[in-house]
């Protein structure tokens, strides 16, 4: 999240609303103390940019949680939604606890980058302090590079993709949405490998990426596949596979950077 600075069509004015209900149009001029005091700190996108950057790494969250910890004294000030029938808990404005070994995770910047990949290996992020039920995940992927297209053909396993994975507390019941990506393809695959459903898309995956995971009317799960915020594909899946967990994103045979990942849900 980024503060912008906006031109006011006439600045230093302002309506004045009375007790009475009536109205005038003032205008007012800044005029430095006589005392020398300071005019205090003027609120602009600079200002606020920086202080959001300064408080990024001390933000987490966690079920319906925001918590805040204050310096070296570990002070936590924390807000409480406690009504999560009612509340839909949004964390896309915080930096979520991505947790990764592979890729180089600056939150100021709110990225992650991996810049090596060896075939065959996962390369994960973890957002482990994410449980939800029903879930809306988003990121964009910038930089996605992999190997020759040629090799795939004799070679499947090579083959570059990444995945959305729902994870559950029993691991055999986690689902993956896999992004084949010279494929077009896009498989809703369980955790052992069994392909559940998959659908074919259009266009490149470097840009925003998201996945909508809700319930259907049979009681299962469908997940919405959306590129660039147009709707890509559907993918149905199982009932009660997932109910509850967390998420990560997974990569295999290429590197990428993905930058301002955002996940809401409702628990």
């Amino acid at each position: 999240m980024k503060f912008t600075n906006r031109q006011a069509i006439r600045p230093n004015r302002f309506r004045l609303t009375y007790d009475d209900g009536t109205e005038s149009i003032v205008e007012l001029t800044r005029v430095a103390p006589e005392n020398g005091e300071s005019l205090g700190t003027p609120v602009t996108a600079e200002v606020l940019n920086s202080a959001f950057d300064e408080k990024q790494n001390t933000l987490s969250a966690y079920d319906d949680t925001v918590n805040l910890t204050e310096g070296d004294s570990g002070t936590i000030i924390s807000a409480l939604f406690n009504e999560p029938d009612f509340f839909e808990t949004d964390y896309s404005y915080i930096a979520q606890n991505a947790i990764s070994t592979d890729f180089e995770i600056d939150k100021k910047a709110w990225s992650a980058t991996l810049t090596e990949f060896s075939y065959g290996q996962d390369y994960t992020i973890n957002i482990d302090t994410l449980p939800y039920e029903s879930a809306y995940t988003e990121f964009t992927l910038r930089e996605l590079n992999y190997g020759v297209p040629s090799v795939f053909a004799s070679e499947p396993e090579k083959t570059p993709s990444f995945a959305i994975c729902f994870n559950a507390e029993n691991p055999d019941n986690s689902v993956l949405c896999r992004f084949f990506v010279t494929e077009n393809k896009i498989r809703l695959i369980k955790s052992n490998g069994t392909i559940i459903d998959e659908t074919y898309f259009s266009g490149t995956l470097n840009g925003r990426i998201g996945v909508q995971r809700c319930t259907n009317l049979s009681g299962g799960y469908k997940y919405k596949i959306y590129i660039e915020g147009k709707e890509a594909g559907i993918l149905t899946g199982e009932t009660d596979a997932t109910a509850k967990g967390n998420v990560s994103l997974i990569f295999r045979n290429c590197k990428a950077c993905v930058a301002y990942w955002k996940t809401k849900g409702k628990n």
